[in-house]
């Protein structure tokens, strides 16, 4: 949009630039063709890995890079991975994390995706599930532009006595989650605004929202889901995505499930019916090159 207040002279040729974003999302291996208007000298590729599922303890949270003005040639073929949900890897520009231009470890039972397994100028590690005891850890937080992801609670040591489950690690910076205690469940971690996390279970494990971590369930009860995470980003096409929370575990007796983490990245809460992690993504984001794009004149 061109406005007065500009004050250029009739006859002038103008080059309109704009902020693109886009989103990968579809897990596991593609390619990705560089568009016409490519800038070289103004981009920024973000990637997140996949989260672990949990087992009796948490499943740990992905790690993320980020790698700012990439050089690619318009036209191109880009090959790409997004993580698989249970601990793939996301990598861009490359096959692997190791050959890739950007990339992004996924967690593991119960470590996180370490943030010097990854490639790009800032990098930060997943959070890791929480141990399990008499009852299960929580999964850990995605990480995220803001800072590392946080680690889930532990499960109650109280050996022999029914006990509530670990609370989801929140994502980006956030907290770690509650351990559990003798009922309810462990209190899920806050995300880095301090709020979020889901409430311990009595009966079962509050849900987390914006990157905070699920609420552990109580002895006998499920635990909550995490938190999808805040969204810090919006695609051209109107998506939003955000590192994602923890899920908070299920308690140590009956039948209770464990929760899953939020999108994108977390991992999934402990449990004897394990919550599962969630998918990467790849966040590209660039200011349209001058020369590519359209030319108006003003007079």
């Amino acid at each position: 949009e061109l406005h007065a207040a500009d004050h250029r002279p009739e006859g002038e040729e103008v080059h309109l630039m704009t902020t693109k974003v886009i989103f990968l999302t579809t897990p596991g291996a593609g390619s990705w063709v560089v568009p016409d208007d490519w800038n070289s000298l103004n981009n920024i590729i973000e990637c997140i890995g996949g989260g672990a599922n949990g087992g009796l303890a948490g499943g740990g949270g992905a790690a993320y890079s980020k790698k700012s003005n990439l050089a690619l040639t318009p036209g191109a073929s880009i090959a790409y991975r997004v993580g698989e949900a249970d601990g793939g890897d996301t990598a861009f520009n490359g096959s692997t994390v190791a050959t890739s231009s950007c990339g992004a470890k996924g967690g593991t039972l119960p470590t996180g995706g370490q943030a010097s397994s990854g490639v790009g100028d800032i990098k930060f590690s997943g959070g890791n599930g929480g141990a399990a005891a008499t009852s299960r850890g929580g999964g850990g937080g995605a990480a995220g532009p803001h800072g590392a992801g946080a680690a889930g609670g532990a499960g109650s040591p109280s050996g022999g006595i029914p006990n509530g489950g670990g609370g989801g690690g929140a994502a980006d910076g956030g907290s770690a989650g509650a351990a559990g205690g003798n009922d309810p469940g462990g209190a899920g971690g806050n995300n880095r605004l301090g709020a979020g996390g889901g409430a311990g279970g009595f009966p079962g494990g509050g849900a987390g929202s914006t990157g905070g971590g699920g609420g552990g369930g109580s002895s006998i009860d499920s635990g909550g889901n995490g938190g999808a995470g805040e969204v810090l980003w919006t695609s051209t096409l109107g998506a939003t995505a955000g590192p994602g929370g923890g899920g908070g575990a299920a308690g140590s007796s009956g039948g209770g499930v464990a929760g899953s983490g939020g999108l994108y990245g977390a991992g999934g809460g402990g449990g004897s019916s394990p919550g599962t992690g969630k998918q990467g993504i790849i966040i590209i984001t660039y200011i349209t090159n001058a020369s590519k794009t359209r030319s108006y004149i003003i007079g």
